[in-house]
């Protein structure tokens, strides 16, 4: 009998642990994915196989319904790209060029220009165009991480599609951030346009060495070195060549007709001029813009201080075809708006004759770069120019030295602006 009471008692005991145990798993409470950069350092395949750990769970998470939105715009070269957000959502430029997403100063993800790394596993994936054709926006839920590591994140890609070249912005979003009405109405929120006089400057015949040719602006500010130094730090094997006028003469003055037969012979992938200062040089200009067009060369007009609108417009309205500009001079007075001191960047010579410093160099190299190989250039540990001059830019140019970005943000009615 005393055996048959233990026996009875063990029972009821497992009884009672088990039912112990179902009533811990009811009352648990699924909490919030934390935003986390370690999390997106996975490298581990797009939809590998999950475990039994691994499951879809993620929709049990508590998440936040946002009432008030706005809306922000991000600027790229070809155009914009327009969506809404929460209106509690505060963005700050990074060293690395994104913008890191806060709410009530916590970080909750980031906007940038460059697709994450691949995650673990990925779920809800969907790509529309709302007639915007070919712009479109993507949405996904992204996994990093695997059981109680997982983290899960909402993943829009806004889309513009110009020239055959893909321009990016994704927002990366911790998922508990936003309800699934929320993440219909900002996916669906998306609105491109694309700028109609962009014209792409990149290696177009295969021929692997650039041609620069302008004032002292050029040859004096280093600008040709620090390019050097992007495509060496690229692992690129481009050269650069480089070719001034002399004193303060222009491209109507400069009287090279070897460097006009290297053009025509198709000896370059790319040629930059520089130094427009009198109607005469869009005779000149035009020689150079025949040459290349008919050795599939590629040709960029760099506008600087030394230049004349007054000359540069009509070039352009006469050569607008082919022909594409960089606006050194609007991109340093930028600076100059945001706080960059202007005698880090350029200083008066005589007859008020603007010369270039390295810092302006540097800039016009970066600027290059990006229209030549589509990328932001490679941040510079070391340079070919000098140390002291590479130290002086990072101490001038701050954050922009690292990715080409001045960070200002203005508002634009009711919406918020952020330049790429």
């Amino acid at each position: 009998m005393n055996n048959y009471f233990k026996r009875l008692l063990l029972c009821l005991l497992a009884v009672a642990i088990v039912i112990g145990d179902a009533g811990c798993g009811l009352s648990y409470e699924k909490s919030k994915a934390p935003f986390s950069d370690a999390s997106l350092n996975q490298s581990t395949p797009d939809n590998s196989d999950s475990s039994s750990s691994q499951s879809s769970d993620y929709k049990d998470f508590e998440t936040r319904h946002v009432e008030v939105v706005k809306r922000i715009r991000f600027t790229h070269s070809v155009g914009t790209v327009e969506f809404s957000v929460a209106q509690d959502w505060t963005y700050e430029l990074s060293e690395n060029g994104d913008y890191t997403v806060k709410r009530d100063g916590k970080k909750i993800g980031y906007i940038s220009k460059c697709n994450p790394p691949l995650p673990t596993k990925t779920y809800e994936k969907k790509i529309q165009t709302l007639g915007y054709y070919p712009h479109s926006a993507n949405y996904a839920v992204y996994q990093y991480g695997t059981g109680k590591d997982a983290t899960y994140h909402h993943y829009f890609s806004y889309n513009l599609l110009v020239e055959n070249n893909t321009y990016r912005t994704v927002m990366m979003i911790d998922y508990a951030e936003l309800s699934a009405e929320n993440v219909s109405k900002f996916y669906r929120s998306f609105t491109p346009k694309v700028n109609t006089e962009f014209k792409p400057l990149n290696i177009m015949n295969g021929k692997e060495k650039i041609l620069i040719v302008g004032s002292t602006n050029v040859t004096g500010s280093k600008m040709a070195g620090f390019l050097r130094d992007f495509i060496k730090a690229s692992d690129r094997s481009y050269t650069v060549e480089i070719q001034n006028y002399h004193g303060n003469t222009s491209l109507k003055d400069w009287q090279s007709l070897d460097q006009l037969k290297k053009v025509k012979d198709g000896e370059y992938g790319a040629v930059i001029l520089t130094g427009f200062t009198d109607y005469a040089d869009v005779n000149g200009f035009g020689s150079f813009y025949s040459a290349c067009r008919d050795a599939n060369t590629v040709i960029g007009v760099m506008k600087t201080h030394f230049d004349s609108d007054r000359v540069t417009k009509p070039l352009l309205d006469d050569f607008k075809e082919f022909a594409t500009v960089i606006d050194l001079e609007a991109e340093l007075e930028q600076l100059v708006e945001i706080g960059v001191k202007g005698e880090y960047l350029y200083r008066f010579g005589t007859n008020s004759i603007y010369s270039y410093e390295a810092a302006a160099g540097y800039v016009g190299a970066m600027m290059i770069y990006s229209e030549l190989f589509k990328e932001i250039p490679p941040r510079l540990s070391e340079t070919s120019v000098d140390e002291q001059s590479l130290n002086n830019i990072k101490k001038y140019l701050g954050n922009y030295a690292n990715h080409g970005n001045t960070g200002k943000m203005t508002m634009v009615d009711f919406v918020e602006h952020y330049p790429f």
